[in-house]
């Protein structure tokens, strides 16, 4: 189990503030390089931060086993009160799922996370769950990549993993899209009575505002990152972090 614990000394905390990152699907684990952006946002509001790497935490794609499994990782870190939970992409799937399972939480953050399936969304999971079921990994990462970069463009290579690893990010890959798959977290969101934000790119082809629960609650928001597709920072850095710092402030 891969979970990264960050400190932040110096900031403006009057209480104890922690964060917990739920990473996206990753072949390989970066070590919670892929927040770098949303590290620097939040360094002077949190007084620490855990990053857990999502795909490592299950032993299961089974939904009720997988969720389990995470609530009892994050219940075993060393935390109280005050904690604010940030999901990418899987990992936002499952903070939308964790809002009403943890009484802890009061801030939820997804970030091109679907909150339900949709007939395109479901084809292109099950795609992609083929392919690697048939060993044809190198095929879903291309295909993964087409589909991350905003519909129309095409400039994300996928990355070359070593062949020693390959079994490793198959397995990965084919874990956490079949458990993504089988998620449906409305019921929970509209049950959740915290602060609530969801960022989807407007030019998304998996994450979108179509895959995502309509606010009823004056708490929760849903916003469109322009001209971005499932990378939000990447596509659109100036929008997606003034979204972050508008909802950090208020």
């Amino acid at each position: 189990m891969n979970i990264e614990h960050l400190s932040f000394k110096k900031n403006n905390c009057s209480r104890k503030n922690t964060t917990i990152i739920l990473s996206p699907i990753m072949p390989i684990w970066d070590n919670g390089n892929f927040c770098r952006d949303l590290l620097n946002i939040i360094s002077n509001v949190a007084s620490e931060v855990f990053i857990i790497d999502s795909t490592s935490v299950f032993t299961k794609s089974n939904p009720n086993i997988a969720l389990n499994e995470l609530i009892l990782v994050i219940k075993s870190l060393p935390i109280e009160l005050n904690i604010s939970l940030i999901g990418f992409a899987l990992g936002g799937t499952l903070a939308q799922y964790l809002s009403c399972h943890l009484s802890a939480i009061n801030n939820v953050i997804s970030i091109s996370g679907p909150s339900f399936q949709t007939p395109e969304l479901n084809k292109k999971l099950s795609q992609l769950i083929f392919k690697l079921k048939s060993n044809r990994t190198s095929e879903a990462m291309n295909l993964l990549c087409q589909w991350v970069d905003p519909k129309g463009i095409s400039s994300t290579i996928a990355p070359k993993i070593p062949d020693h690893m390959l079994k490793e990010a198959q397995h990965r890959l084919l874990k956490g899209f079949t458990l993504l798959k089988h998620l449906d977290t409305r019921q929970y969101l509209l049950s959740y009575q915290g602060r609530y934000l969801s960022l989807v790119g407007s030019l998304s082809q998996l994450a979108n505002i179509s895959n995502q629960v309509k606010p009823k609650n004056p708490l929760h928001s849903l916003l469109e990152i322009e001209h971005a597709g499932m990378r939000i920072w990447e596509n659109n850095p100036q929008s997606a972090t003034k979204h972050i710092l508008n909802w950090i402030e208020k």
